[in-house]
């Protein structure tokens, strides 16, 4: 399974936190997420708005549409949705197979917030 493709469909059928190591190991270090989105990283002592998650992982284009799509209900934080348009993202958000939070906005868009430090 080292086809992004491939990937693709099986992540999108399956909440992450039942991704299979195998799933979850080609999109470690790696430079783009599924779906094409950029990872960004988050030191795992800061702390980063929902929004700014949104807009820096590329699944938004700006903080005024990211604000629009979080009050509409049609963002999730690791598949839960959330109406919060102040969510703060920690540490204690990440899923542990991956050690990152997976943000979603609407169906397809997909980002990946990774833990270092």
């Amino acid at each position: 399974m080292n086809n992004l493709s491939d990937i693709c469909a099986t992540v999108s059928e399956l909440p992450p936190q039942e991704w299979a190591e195998e799933v979850v190991r080609p999109l470690r270090n790696q430079p783009v997420s599924i779906f094409g989105y950029q990872q960004i990283a988050m030191d795992r002592s800061q702390t980063m708005s929902l929004v700014d998650a949104l807009v820096s992982t590329g699944c938004l284009e700006s903080k005024g549409s990211a604000r629009r799509m979080v009050q509409s209900n049609a963002v999730m934080v690791n598949r839960v949705k959330t109406k919060d348009v102040n969510r703060i993202l920690t540490a204690d958000d990440a899923l542990p197979n991956i050690d990152a939070i997976v943000i979603e906005a609407g169906k397809y868009n997909f980002g990946i917030v990774e833990l270092c430090g």
